[in-house]
């Protein structure tokens, strides 16, 4: 593989590890895919992306699940320096660019993009954070 100067180097290839698959860390995997002295792996919870404003129409029947979801891999199948794997990010080390997912697996790279996502904003409105149900939450069924 040839490295950005155009010499023989296998270890000039760099990894970049992405914490989430969302429209950020999709869009960062999809930019460097061309880049042929690059190694992508995007690590979310999820194997699927969702676009979240767009569920009130599917649970409506008004669009298709397919149109508000789609699979990651899918979407990247041709892209053949671009890995997927599901796990929960618990814990960054950013000195070490490394990342700790629930069950101990460990990522690193050389270079980190951080792009997990958002949380809900109660907007500090009185009693919507304990009773309402956000559709960020990973358990709408209670807190934890």
């Amino acid at each position: 593989m040839s490295d950005i100067n155009g010499k023989d180097n296998e270890s000039a290839v760099k990894h970049v590890v992405i914490v989430g698959g969302g429209f950020a860390g999709l869009y960062c995997a999809k930019a460097l895919a061309s880049v042929a002295n690059v190694r992508v792996t995007i690590l979310d919870r999820n194997n699927y992306q969702q676009f979240q404003p767009l569920l009130y129409q599917v649970a409506t029947a008004s669009l298709a699940p397919s149109q508000a979801a789609f699979n990651l891999r899918s979407v990247l199948l041709k892209q053949s320096n671009i890995d997927v794997r599901m796990t929960d990010i618990i814990s960054v080390d950013l000195p070490a660019k490394t990342v700790t997912g629930k069950n101990g697996d460990t990522y690193s790279g050389d270079y980190l993009v951080l792009a997990a996502g958002s949380q809900a904003n109660f907007l500090t409105v009185p009693g919507v954070e304990e009773f309402a149900f956000p559709m960020y939450s990973p358990n709408i069924f209670g807190r934890g």
